[in-house]
């Protein structure tokens, strides 16, 4: 009986740690004011210190911006002013900070931030010269991925107890009977 219910207790623990719920690390994102417009995704990673306290490391960035293709994420403090970008992002509101995420297009440099409110920075000659525009709004929705469904892992942790409780069984009868 004891060992049904360490079986019993195994079966459970793994189940539960199999079935933890992933981590949403994908977000949409949307940035709009009178002269430009940006929309695509963001990668998120480790968490980080920007400027508004905890957030996370932007750490790829897909899409368009004003009708072109994002190239790449800027390197940390490239673009365009001081502070430069930092790439954090904030799960609640301000999504960015003064320092802001920077991306590549093409030739220009962008760079997006939080002063009060949303504004782009854009600088077309290695932030020689930049143009503000803004403010504009800023909006981040989580991706959701689809995830594995929770009982498909306790489901296969359950069969596998059943099958090693049936091995155990079978072995448990072969030993009696051959002690008879």
């Amino acid at each position: 009986m004891r060992t049904k219910r360490v079986l019993a207790a195994i079966v459970i623990a793994i189940g539960t740690t199999i079935s933890a719920s992933a981590h949403a690390d994908v977000f949409h994102f949307s940035y709009l004011d009178e002269i430009h417009s940006a929309n695509g995704t963001l990668t998120i990673g480790s968490v980080s210190t920007g400027l508004n306290g905890p957030g996370y490391n932007v750490t790829g960035i897909t899409g368009t911006f004003d009708g072109s293709e994002i190239t790449g994420l800027l390197g940390f403090a490239v673009c365009c002013r001081s502070p430069a970008n930092n790439n954090i992002l904030y799960l609640s509101e301000p999504f960015l900070d003064l320092a802001g995420v920077g991306f590549a297009v093409g030739i220009k440099n962008v760079n997006l931030f939080f002063e009060d409110s949303y504004l782009a920075l854009v600088s077309t000659d290695s932030n020689v010269t930049s143009e503000l525009s803004g403010p504009g709004t800023f909006t981040v929705t989580p991706i959701t991925q689809t995830p594995l469904p929770g009982a498909l892992p306790l489901f296969a942790s359950g069969l596998s107890a059943l099958g090693l409780l049936g091995w155990w069984r079978k072995r448990k009868d072969k030993a009696f009977a051959a002690a008879k």
